[in-house]
């Protein structure tokens, strides 16, 4: 589910025409409609958001299958360390923000991201080895495990494109 067919379907329980949001935001008429746009720009969404008085927290839980397991650990954690929870909420935004970037990025620039992603990636992996290195006292990591951690690493790059 997009970020517009979401906005459209909370519109739609919460009452309020996204005719009328539109008009009221400044968007032009049919801003919010699918066929037209594939995602709407982080700003925008937050104006949104905001206009609907819903926090980016409770947009990104609706609609989602996995949402009840999440939201059951984040009370959990927001209840047993709440600095732990702020700290994932501080990420979670920080991730989606960097994620709608991503998304306007023209081919070019999502290479260069790829690229520059995969080069830290690898330094990153050397980095671990040599600690991990001095942990196993001299023993280096097996290059299996190597290989398991950058497979690893490919599988989470490719699930954040998504």
């Amino acid at each position: 589910m997009t970020n517009v067919e979401r906005v459209r379907d909370l519109c739609q329980k919460l009452n309020v025409p996204v005719s009328k949001l539109e008009n009221d935001l400044g968007f032009g008429n049919g801003y919010l409609n699918p066929k037209k746009i594939k995602d709407i720009k982080m700003e925008r969404l937050m104006m949104i958001l905001d206009y609907l008085g819903v926090s980016l927290e409770e947009f990104w839980n609706i609609g989602s299958p996995k949402t009840q397991k999440i939201e059951t650990s984040l009370a959990q954690i927001k209840k047993e360390s709440p600095e732990v929870y702020e700290s994932i909420m501080d990420s979670w935004t920080r991730y989606s923000s960097l994620v709608e970037k991503y998304k306007e990025l023209d081919e070019h620039g999502r290479q260069v991201v790829d690229a520059v992603i995969n080069i830290e990636a690898k330094r990153s992996i050397a980095e671990m080895d040599d600690v991990r290195m001095v942990a196993r006292g001299g023993k280096k990591l097996p290059p299996e495990m190597k290989g398991e951690l950058e497979k690893m690493l490919k599988i989470i790059y490719s699930e954040e494109e998504e």
